[in-house]
């Protein structure tokens, strides 16, 4: 199993540093500082590298998917929900208005673009490609079930769940797919019953034990900072929601010494300590 995994994260650095030789070093650069704001809570920041991204190299879909990734992000801390809830009070998305209809435009920016380079030839399979586009019918999946309360967003949920699963019986050790699957599983299987429900219908199915088990999964796979943050900030968010206190704490404690800049995560520490009744630590003087 450790054999594998080490020659799956072998073969990852490689796929990696194959796809950055064709983008620029001040786009990766653009896309890892806006990644860096975003785990950090800049959103604004975060959002300004996106869009420097986006400039930079206008036909590669990754600054759209990461921009929207953004925008989403934002629009839950002004909610108030974590990333599986939906939002149960539409009036409090008076004033989003503009915002949400830049996350739409950035995600049909980042599906046109991902299509055409999959469309050239010989390029069909390309994973990247592959999981952008997946990962941007998540966005809309995700916009439109939790942030605006509709019970739609089937066909991207099929597109998104198929290309991932599909990338995922190659290549078993991706983290950001993992990721992805997770999200898709705990998005659906986090609503209520009513809405589980009515999304049954359409086949389109989450469970939450399952979701769990992709993020820790995506921790343990993942070969890069970038990644195993996302999947650690992914499996915290998920472990809040589900009250399971003790693994919250642990992991928030973790990655606020990795990004300090976040309160948040010392509030989520603090928070998740007090519920799973932590015995209060002597100060060091």
């Amino acid at each position: 199993m450790f054999k594998t995994l080490k020659l799956s994260c072998f073969y990852l650095f490689s796929y990696c540093a194959a796809a950055q030789t064709s983008l620029s070093a001040d786009y990766v650069k653009a896309l890892h500082e806006s990644r860096e704001r975003m785990f950090n809570e800049d959103f604004e920041g975060a959002r300004a590298a996106a869009f420097e991204a986006s400039r930079i190299a206008p036909n590669d879909p990754e600054s759209y998917e990461l921009f929207s990734t953004v925008i989403i992000a934002d629009l839950r801390r002004k909610l108030g929900v974590f990333q599986g809830e939906r939002v149960r009070d539409l009036s409090r998305l008076d004033g989003l208005t503009d915002e949400i209809g830049l996350c739409d435009q950035q995600i049909f920016f980042g599906i046109s673009k991902a299509l055409q380079y999959l469309a050239k030839p010989g390029q069909q399979d390309d994973e990247r490609a592959r999981f952008l586009l997946a990962r941007l019918h998540a966005n809309r999946l995700w916009l439109i079930l939790q942030i605006l309360g509709e019970h739609k967003g089937y066909g991207d949920y099929r597109n998104a769940r198929n290309i991932a699963e599909a990338i995922l019986k190659q290549d078993p050790f991706n983290a950001r797919v993992l990721v992805l699957l997770g999200w898709i599983n705990y998005s659906i299987g986090s609503q209520g019953f009513f809405t589980r429900t009515l999304l049954r219908l359409g086949w389109v199915t989450g469970d939450v034990q399952v979701a769990l088990a992709y993020f820790r999964r995506a921790v343990s796979a993942a070969c890069d900072r970038w990644e195993k943050a996302e999947a650690q900030f992914s499996l915290l968010s998920a472990l809040l929601s589900e009250k399971q206190w003790k693994e919250a704490h642990e992991l928030a404690v973790g990655l606020s010494r990795d990004f300090p800049a976040n309160r948040r995560l010392s509030e989520q520490a603090q928070m998740a300590c007090k519920s799973a009744h932590c015995p209060l630590r002597p100060h060091v003087r």
